[in-house]
């Protein structure tokens, strides 16, 4: 008798084992269906997309182009497949810092490849220089406005979006500026671009040299950059022109005393300092020690006072210059064909999308069959 119930047991579990097994494939099925309904309604998406521009794939081949249309359209899925996969890795990392994004993953990703369907930047490059932006304290509406301000300066720079928004935000970081000042920062850095020797991401990249300093006593940044455009103008390299007002920054205080700046713009300081030394370069460098700091000095004032004059007083009148570069820059066809691309990469983003949430299903599922004592049943419900 011991026997005979020892084997009911066994045919018993063997029974609802089986019966598990019947349930897990019949979800396996379930979602399976799920998935195909997903990919469906994003190739149909597609397709809309597609007759929304007057474009009928069937009128257009014809039966023998069949093929051809459908190794396209495999082209098409990979293509946005791989898009959504670095797009949403670049998120990812922004939904580190950014509580804004914590907040509204989706709604900022899709404000994010909206931007990029108005500009020639993808939107995974707009993604990385958000973070950027997001890192240098500017998060939610405050910090798109700023990365859309960023893409447009890159453009009629002709320099990255990263490069960009790393110049603004120093700029308006060390100045204590709000970020709704971010166009005339950008208007102030291009009226330098064309008045000076200079580019776009050459101010960008080396403004941090003077920045903090030049806000710490009280000079505002338009004389900074009023001062560029006159010593770079001269042959002096961009890096090397702030290394030069940094020193004379240094040595102004040294030589009139801390507060000098409350009273002096940058460029009456120089004149003052000039003045002191009698016009002799032998007492400038007395006053001056740091050759760096002399140089400054002697390329703003003396017979080069009034073309620093000049330069500061049409620095004044620079608002619009970044969107008029802008303009410009984008009558070039290879911007416009990198807006047509990704205007389409958005009408595609859909199919990226579903393909995407279905590999990581997959991989769910399988990771959860391969793990001991996985709950497959929480996977497949």
């Amino acid at each position: 008798m011991g026997n005979l119930k020892i084997v009911a047991e066994i045919d018993n579990k063997i029974h609802q084992q089986a019966q598990q097994i019947d349930q897990d494939l019949q979800k396996i099925a379930k979602q399976a269906a799920n998935s195909g309904s997903v990919m469906d309604n994003a190739f149909g998406k597609v397709g809309n997309t597609l007759d929304k521009m007057g474009i009928n794939i069937p009128s257009l081949i014809g039966p023998a182009g069949a093929l051809a249309a459908a190794f396209k359209f495999k082209q098409l899925a990979d293509e946005a497949l791989e898009f959504e996969k670095a797009f949403g890795m670049a998120m990812r990392e922004v939904q580190t810092i950014s509580k804004a994004v914590q907040d509204d993953f989706e709604g900022i990703s899709q404000k994010i490849v909206d931007m990029a369907a108005n500009g020639p930047d993808d939107a995974i490059k707009l993604a990385k220089s958000y973070y950027q932006i997001v890192s240098a304290g500017h998060d939610g509406a405050a910090g798109l406005e700023l990365l859309s301000i960023a893409s447009k300066a890159a453009v009629a720079g002709v320099t990255d979006t990263l490069t960009a928004a790393d110049g603004l935000t120093t700029v308006i970081n060390a100045w204590g500026l709000s970020s709704d000042k971010a166009n005339f920062v950008a208007d102030i850095m291009f009226k330098t671009v064309e008045r000076g020797k200079t580019t776009f991401s050459q101010l960008a990249s080396n403004i941090a040299q003077v920045a903090p300093l030049a806000a710490a006593n009280n000079i505002e940044f338009e004389q900074i950059f009023a001062a560029l455009q006159t010593i770079t103008k001269q042959g002096t390299p961009t890096a090397q022109a702030m290394t030069q007002i940094r020193s004379s920054i240094v040595n102004m205080t040294a030589v009139l005393g801390d507060g000098w700046s409350k009273t002096m713009t940058y460029q009456d300081g120089l004149n003052k300092v000039r003045e002191m030394a009698g016009g002799s370069q032998i007492e400038l460098k007395k006053l001056i020690p740091d050759v760096e700091g002399v140089s400054a000095v002697l390329a703003l004032t003396g017979d080069k006072a009034k073309g620093a004059a000049e330069d500061l007083n049409e620095t004044a009148k620079a608002a619009g210059a970044m969107e008029t570069a802008y303009g410009r820059m984008m009558e070039e066809a290879n911007n416009k064909w990198s807006i047509v691309h990704n205007k389409w990469t958005r009408e595609i983003r859909e199919l990226g999308k579903a393909m995407k949430d279905e590999s990581g299903n997959m991989a769910n599922f399988i990771d959860a069959l391969l793990s001991n004592g996985a709950d497959v049943n929480t996977i497949l419900r």
